[in-house]
């Protein structure tokens, strides 16, 4: 049986992790554990128990900004990191006749019946150009790339790299006009 685990932000202005969340920088840090919300308003993750002076032992939590908390998906990236929702992948495979290869780039959701890949950025073969961002599509992570045998990476969060979402090409536009 697969344990539901999940990861959230907790708020610490002494943090060493910053996020980017409703127009502005939050400092704090990234907390795993097991999710609740108590009483209908705060939001915890539980990471396990913790031992006082007198040998009892209570649940060790982290109080988690609501917004940040992501499901982890049960699959590990190339490096052995786990994904979890709003993650930002790259999934990449080598094509004869294209020597950087194709890849495609998008934030991972918890959609319908599974986790998948909302793809934003992508050099494909077929098409030889990138999606623009107006052409978003969300594919299955397990069929459409561990099966198929892509190498995926975890590179970012839409919290911490929203801008890797953006297509790379209008940037590069936007980079030779100046």
């Amino acid at each position: 049986m697969r344990k539901h685990r999940f990861k959230g932000f907790h708020r610490d202005e002494n943090g060493q992790d910053q996020i980017f969340l409703n127009g502005e920088w939050i400092f704090g840090r990234w907390v795993e554990g097991y999710y609740t919300c108590f009483n209908g308003t705060e939001h915890r993750i539980y990471s396990g128990y913790a031992e006082i002076d007198c040998g009892d032992y209570y649940p060790d939590y982290w109080t988690v900004i609501p917004e940040t908390v992501c499901e982890c998906t049960g699959i590990f990236d190339r490096n052995g990191k786990e994904i979890f929702e709003g993650d930002i992948l790259k999934a990449s495979f080598k094509i004869a006749g294209h020597e950087n290869g194709c890849y495609a780039k998008g934030v991972v959701i918890y959609e319908g019946d599974g986790f998948k890949v909302r793809v934003t950025v992508s050099h494909n073969a077929k098409k030889h150009a990138e999606y623009t961002d107006k052409e978003q599509t969300a594919y299955y992570i397990v069929h459409n790339f561990v099966e198929r045998n892509y190498s995926i990476e975890v590179v970012g969060t839409t919290y911490d790299n929203p801008e890797l979402l953006k297509c790379e090409t209008k940037r590069k536009k936007a980079q030779n006009k100046a």
